[in-house]
């Protein structure tokens, strides 16, 4: 692995597994490292290929209450380029529901960000729109299956793409 930091050789799998794992490593008591969980750089490819497995979620139970992390992180490697897509407080999905239009809220919110370092110019638009409706349905797989609250498939809490929409900034 340490041949792939080589000069004009690309990042692989590993190196971006071990640089994630690298960033939840507690650094000392009250680190806030523990609300943060990165996932596997395969995890998304198996999740877009298989949906939500058995085998995915043995995984999403290894990340722990993924929905009392503030960041879910997870890397995105398509067309020989990656970038990663980011989930903020996705436990507090319901507030952000019940805040939506209320311009006097002012509490944390959930929400879902594409960050791409060749702006515009990495992952197409439709790629990008990909990943998130996987993630969305992994959350509200996990969801059903940690609260198991019996809401339609249209009321549940990552379904609606104005409310838990991507954003994919650009610029500097």
């Amino acid at each position: 692995n340490y041949m792939s930091l080589i000069s004009n050789s690309w990042l692989d799998d590993s190196i971006i597994n071990f640089f994630m794992r690298w960033l939840m490593f507690q650094r000392f008591p009250g680190d806030n490292s523990c609300k943060v969980h990165v996932f596997n750089t395969h995890f998304l490819s198996f999740l877009e290929r298989q949906g939500y497995t058995d085998d995915l979620k043995r995984w999403l139970r290894n990340a722990g209450d993924i929905f009392d992390k503030k960041f879910l992180i997870f890397p995105c490697h398509t067309m020989s380029h990656w970038s990663l897509l980011v989930v903020v407080n996705a436990g507090k999905m319901m507030q952000t529901h019940k805040r939506w239009g209320d311009s006097s809220y002012t509490g944390e919110v959930a929400g879902m960000f594409h960050l791409d370092p060749l702006g515009s110019a990495g992952h197409i638009y439709s790629i990008k729109q990909s990943f998130a409706r996987s993630v969305r349905h992994a959350l509200n797989s996990e969801w059903d299956h940690r609260h198991n609250n019996g809401m339609d498939r249209l009321t549940r809490p990552f379904t609606h793409r104005d409310s838990f929409k991507l954003h994919c900034p650009s610029g500097e």
